[in-house]
């Protein structure tokens, strides 16, 4: 997490996580004691869970691979034997596009990473050129029992911040 100006005081608080029975709230809040310049943020899921790992906030077991060799070693890492693989590009709809599959055996596993690393997966975010994936993230798989999405993002339209959630 790197900021514009290193010579002046700066704080990140992250507080509180929740639980709810079907509603959770992460309670954010930057402070920052000097004008800074906007920047364009494009962080990975893996890096995002990195940070709501530092903050105490519970996120699945996962481990960045790059190679087969790599994946290979996973299963020592995680408990098995369901894994979740999720290819780490910059775009949404990854599900969608065949970049995030759940298998049931460490063979599975690594029959999955072998077809994603390399493979131009095409959402409707990167449109039809698609984008290669080089960075998959393998999460130990679990049982859900509620799932929900949220989101905050800019409404250009209106220069406001939009919180979406859904189940």
């Amino acid at each position: 997490w790197k900021f514009p100006c290193k010579d002046r005081e700066r704080k990140l608080y992250a507080a509180q996580f929740f639980g709810g029975k079907n509603l959770f709230s992460i309670r954010l809040k930057l402070r920052l004691n000097y004008p800074f310049k906007l920047v364009r943020m494009k962080i990975h899921e893996y890096q995002a869970k990195e940070l709501f790992r530092q903050v105490g906030i519970p996120v699945p077991r996962g481990v960045v691979v790059r190679s087969i060799a790599e994946a290979e070693r996973v299963a020592a890492e995680l408990p098995g034997p369901n894994y979740v693989v999720k290819a780490q590009i910059h775009a949404g709809g990854r599900g969608k596009g065949g970049g995030v599959k759940v298998t049931r055996t460490l063979d599975e596993m690594k029959t999955q990473v072998q077809k994603m690393l390399g493979m131009n997966l095409i959402t409707h975010q990167t449109g039809p050129e698609g984008k290669k994936v080089e960075t998959l993230l393998i999460e130990e798989g679990l049982d859900i029992a509620n799932e929900f999405y949220l989101a905050v993002v800019l409404d250009r339209a209106s220069s406001k911040v939009a919180i979406m959630a859904s189940r």
